[in-house]
């Protein structure tokens, strides 16, 4: 009987070694082969009924010693073991093919071609969408050296760099743009995208590239017509501008013709208000135009003293337009008014002159008859006699008014008198020496300059320049002044002769300017002027053709131009 019991705990020993062997065998071919679920429900069912078999002959040899039944224990924990690798299996299985399906769901619907080259230029891998931008086959792409046969020639060397860098593990290259060439022969332009990867132990460069032939052209023709628009703003004679319609009147844009009209660069105002180029007395209007216009149009001034028309439209938060220089317009409306003033003036001369001439004659006969009879009486009374000294002044009253009348006679008297080649230069010296006594004192500085002569007659011209010097040496002495000059300069401008006199005298005030021309006006004191002489002045240089003006500045001096056409030009 012991005998017997002993044989049956060897036998339950040898088949529980061989079950061990046998489950562990199984596990390492299952891990290795991968059966799957059919694998897995096999398994399960040979595993239970081994197990329940151990267990019921372990059971039955529990009492014939301890050590069988830890072997029977050790060798269900391992099968417990098997059947929780074998899940882990399956659960990675699944993961993986929910991977390879996602990446083919976004390769395969990717917009951008999709590439996966190797080191010797080889794809690998390319999606659909790669293939339809050369209109090739995936399959006559993939598994050969295609990507450079497809890249232009002119490109290869740059793409094949490219790659080189990629493989290296290089991260801050920015995408390559390149040509490709299609089945066709067309040629695409495409902006590539990549990284380095590892495929099946192997080094690659995994990216995306994107077809930008045509943005390429819209790129092209949206320069054009950048520079269309470039070139006529830059020819247009106005600066054109682009603002924000806020509080500021906020810069966004300037065209270059801002550096003639406020003599800053667009890029120096850029950002900056509008307002601080306009006058601060102009601003309110300006702003209130901008506002209520729709369009506009408005004229203001600017802080450096320019005027201008500005032209603009609303546009949402912005307000566009162009503004042009008038301050060339303005100078010349003042310019012409003021000519037209001269013209004015001229007229209401000539009226006076005439009138002066007639009133000239009709005084000059009674003058003559009252001369004659102070003369007669002045010879006839003693000296000593009371009425001798009477008589004497009526003789000097009537003196003067016939240097009045013969003063309006030049004045109104047009000319006639026989005209002779002179030098100005000789007529300005011999007029100085004349008024030497009344020079002392006061420094002359010459520069005489003109080397043409000029047509009239000397003693007029002689007229002229006492007239002028002797105001401007009335001017110097009635000024508490020691330096004391008069600069007189001749030369030629524009084809005519030119003489200027200029004095650092008391000056002639603003409102008396437009007046000295007219005669009997004058600023002196009764007795010191008749008030004809730059009247006098004024009709010989008009009747020589030339023309005079006067700057005067109270308190700093005066300064005459006279121009005169020179003697080759027939001015009669």
């Amino acid at each position: 009987m012991m005998s017997e019991l002993i044989a049956i705990n060897i036998a339950i020993f040898c088949a529980s070694v061989v079950a061990f062997f046998f489950l562990t065998k199984l596990k390492i071919f299952l891990v290795n082969v991968g059966w799957g679920l059919f694998s897995l429900g096999l398994l399960v069912n040979v595993v239970s009924e081994i197990s329940d078999s151990i267990i019921l002959q372990l059971s039955e040899s529990i009492l014939m010693g301890t050590g069988m039944l830890i072997f029977a224990l050790a060798l269900i924990k391992e099968c417990d073991v098997i059947l929780n690798e074998l899940k882990y299996f399956k659960d990675a299985k699944e993961a993986l093919a929910e991977r390879e399906e996602l990446f083919r769901t976004l390769t395969e619907n990717e917009i951008n071609g999709v590439y996966m080259v190797d080191e010797n230029g080889t794809l690998v891998y390319v999606n659909p969408k790669f293939s339809r931008i050369l209109g090739y086959k995936r399959d006559e792409l993939t598994g050969k050296n295609a990507l450079l046969e497809v890249v232009h020639p002119e490109d290869r060397e740059i793409v094949k760099n490219r790659i080189k860098e990629r493989l290296e593990g290089k991260m801050d290259v920015p995408p390559l743009r390149f040509r490709l060439v299609k089945k066709d022969g067309s040629v695409r332009w495409v902006e590539a995208y990549g990284a380095s990867a590892t495929y099946r132990g192997k080094k690659v460069v995994l990216g995306s590239l994107v077809d930008i032939t045509e943005r390429l052209k819209s790129e092209e023709e949206i320069k054009k017509a950048k520079e269309r628009f470039e070139t006529l703003v830059q020819n247009i004679p106005g600066v054109v501008f682009r603002r924000l319609l806020d509080d500021n009147l906020t810069i966004e844009y300037m065209s270059d013709e801002s550096k003639n009209l406020f003599g800053l660069e667009p890029s120096e105002l850029i950002g900056k208000s509008y307002l601080t180029l306009i006058h601060p007395e102009d601003k309110e209007n300006v702003m209130k135009y901008i506002r209520e216009g729709e369009p506009y149009r408005t004229e203001y001034r600017t802080v450096n003293g320019k005027y201008v028309v500005e032209r603009g439209r609303k546009i949402n938060e912005h307000v566009d337009g162009v503004i042009l220089d008038k301050t060339r317009i303005k100078e010349l409306e003042e310019e012409r008014k003021k000519l037209e003033a001269q013209l004015a003036h001229a007229e209401r001369l000539v009226s006076i002159g005439q009138l002066a001439g007639g009133v000239a004659h009709e005084i000059n006969n009674p003058l003559t008859v009252i001369l004659n009879y102070a003369w007669i009486l002045k010879d006839e009374l003693p000296s000593d006699s009371e009425h001798y000294e009477i008589v004497c002044e009526i003789e000097e009253a009537g003196m003067r008014i016939k240097k009045i009348v013969s003063d309006l006679l030049d004045f109104s008297r047009k000319g006639g008198g026989e005209f002779y080649e002179l030098n100005i230069n000789d007529v300005i010296e011999k007029t100085l020496t004349i008024l030497a006594h009344e020079l002392r004192g006061i420094k002359v500085e010459k520069m005489l300059d003109a080397k043409s002569s000029v047509m009239g007659e000397r003693e007029k011209l002689m007229q002229v320049f006492l007239n002028i010097i002797s105001n401007s040496i009335w001017a110097l002495n009635h000024k508490e002044t020691q330096d004391k000059v008069i600069k007189i300069h001749t030369y030629e401008k524009d084809g005519m002769v030119v003489i200027e006199i200029e004095d650092n005298g008391i000056g002639i005030p603003k409102d008396v300017l437009p007046h000295v021309f007219e005669p009997f006006f004058t600023t002196k004191p009764v007795g010191e002027g008749t008030g004809l002489g730059l009247s006098v002045s004024y009709g010989i240089v008009r009747s020589l053709g030339g023309s005079i003006l006067i700057h005067s500045e109270e308190g700093e001096g005066t300064r005459i131009i006279i121009t005169l056409p020179p003697a080759k030009i027939n001015v009669l």
